[in-house]
């Protein structure tokens, strides 16, 4: 029997025995670990037990660190409740919250009773507090497919109770995730100096390689087949064209297209500069330091006076694309000024055909 590592307290003075304790414990872990591929007969659960052992020694011994990779590890192994329990505590006490906040949700559905899972809350909610203090930000992360892999930042986040948490400071962060039948999905995740931030990401079907296309067999053209006589009166009008639009039919579209963009150079140009502004003052914002509370007011103005023009810059922005498009759809849809209107088509009195347009 394992026993549960109790909560954290003040590291107690060995005078003697730690090398001794440490060598046997990674002799505990180092047989389990390599006498198991050998051992047909050995099960996970008996492994997992075997590096627990091992890392109670290491814990005895005062190497907290490694004694909660030995945990998690027998913890992965055989998910038995006290393995992700003790992970936890151990890595809370070596001051490591964010992989203790993990450790203690993955113990959360494989506790044995109520009273469990209701400690596990109050650890989990006791290190949700600390972490917010610290300006770690929750972020909730919700993946199509959920069985998919997904990884934030290169670590890998395991779906709990249905859902994937992480803990980040604000940054960039690069979002992976990939299951089988679907296209890899890699995303660009910005977290700001916020309490939370959602992710959603639907990954693609993968598409399925089709062979080589098959070759479309044209029919030959027919040849033309002349009289040999010349024929007096053989031309044949195959064509007449509306009439030529007036001049003044496109001269809107023309003008519009002009109009439009000088509005949406002016509107980006704007747009940018305003947004541009925007962003430094929220980063100069969020770069204050706060001697007291009466200061926040002051941060709260400065902050939605930023993200106001910040916010305005984007929509005029947005208008200028927009007036630029406008644009270019007025531009090439406007009509054109001169067409063809009579084509015909003959025979040469030397029986050669003859084309004839007229305009």
């Amino acid at each position: 029997m394992v026993a549960s590592i109790p909560h954290p307290q003040p590291d107690r003075v060995r005078e003697t025995g730690h090398a001794g304790r440490r060598l046997l414990a990674l002799c505990v872990v180092a047989g389990a670990l390599l006498a198991a591929p050998a051992a047909s007969g050995i099960t996970p659960a008996e492994r997992a037990d075997a590096m627990a052992k091992g890392a109670m020694a290491e814990f005895d011994a005062g190497q907290f660190a490694r004694a909660g990779a030995i945990f998690e590890e027998a913890f992965l192994l055989h998910p038995l409740h006290k393995y992700a329990w003790n992970a936890a505590r151990l890595y809370e006490r070596t001051g490591d919250l964010v992989r203790a906040h993990r450790l203690y949700r993955q113990a959360v559905p494989v506790a044995p009773d109520a009273g469990t899972r209701a400690k596990d809350a109050a650890a989990i909610g006791k290190l949700d507090a600390e972490l917010l203090r610290r300006g770690f930000v929750r972020i909730l992360i919700t993946v199509i497919p959920s069985e998919a892999e997904v990884a934030l930042g290169g670590e890998p986040l395991p779906l709990v109770a249905g859902g994937r948490l992480a803990w980040r400071k604000p940054g960039l962060y690069l979002l992976e995730a990939r299951s089988p039948g679907f296209a890899p999905h890699r995303a660009e995740v910005v977290v700001g100096h916020v309490a939370e931030v959602r992710v959603d990401a639907a990954l693609g079907r993968a598409q399925v390689p089709v062979g080589p296309a098959e070759k479309v067999v044209e029919p030959r053209p027919q040849p033309v087949v002349t009289s040999p006589e010349p024929a007096k009166s053989a031309r044949v009008e195959i064509a007449k064209s509306a009439e030529a639009p007036a001049p003044a039919a496109g001269a809107w579209k023309r003008s519009g297209a002009i109009a439009s963009t000088c509005a949406g150079i002016v509107f980006v140009a704007s747009g940018v500069v305003l947004a541009a502004s925007g962003a430094a003052g929220v980063r100069d914002a969020n770069a204050r330091v706060l001697g007291s509370a009466a200061e926040y007011p002051d941060y709260e103005s400065a902050y939605a006076s930023a993200a106001t023009k910040y916010w305005l810059g984007m929509g005029l922005t947005g208008l200028g694309i927009a007036a630029a498009g406008a644009a270019g759809w007025m531009w090439f849809s406007r009509p054109v000024d001169a067409a063809p209107s009579r084509a015909s088509l003959g025979v040469a009195p030397d029986g050669r055909a003859q084309l004839t347009v007229r305009f």
